[in-house]
């Protein structure tokens, strides 16, 4: 299917293992931006965006079906991606979704993410986190050298020595939200 947002135009195609493909095309060529299947976003194409990725927002919708997780690896190794904005909506991000993302500063998770996978943001420059409210299961953040601050909106996990933080790192928890 084709259609028009703004300036661009957007077309949808299917790939084996990989679900449907979102597409964005100019005027000369055809350009994957996200693959997913089953509402799990389990790709980009990383010759496009890494080009110029800068700011990347994690689309709530892919061909028209709600989208409610981060596939595993879906990010990984994804060069030039300083910021990205994951959607309202998105439930889950997995295992090593972000990981090798070496530029990657920041990351804007909504209210309603429910689980952070083991190694999300492995081997990223991540500075800070915040941690939504609705989040019951933060798995080990892995090798995050530059990561000075996890903010936690809601209880942190009971055993915090667990998510693997790097040494200087301070753990902030909202008054009556834990410890």
């Amino acid at each position: 299917s084709v259609s028009d947002i703004g300036d661009m135009r957007y077309y949808t195609t299917s790939a084996a293992g990989r679900g449907s493909f979102y597409r964005v095309y100019g005027t000369d060529d055809f350009a994957t931006l996200f693959a997913a299947r089953n509402g799990e976003i389990t790709g980009v194409d990383k010759d496009v965006l890494g080009i110029s990725a800068g700011r990347v927002t994690v689309p709530a919708e892919v061909n028209g079906e709600k989208a409610t997780a981060i596939g595993g690896r879906a990010f990984e190794g994804l060069s030039g991606l300083r910021e990205v904005v994951v959607a309202s909506g998105i439930a889950a991000i997995g295992e090593g979704a972000f990981e090798r993302c070496g530029d990657l500063k920041a990351a804007a998770l909504p209210e309603g993410l429910a689980t952070i996978g083991d190694l999300a943001f492995d081997n990223t420059a991540i500075e800070e986190l915040t941690v939504p409210s609705t989040v019951t299961r933060v798995g080990r953040l892995g090798n995050v050298p530059h990561l000075r601050r996890v903010v936690f909106l809601g209880a942190p996990p009971s055993d915090v020595s667990r998510l693997d933080l790097p040494a200087g790192c301070r753990v902030v928890v909202p008054p009556n939200r834990g410890w």
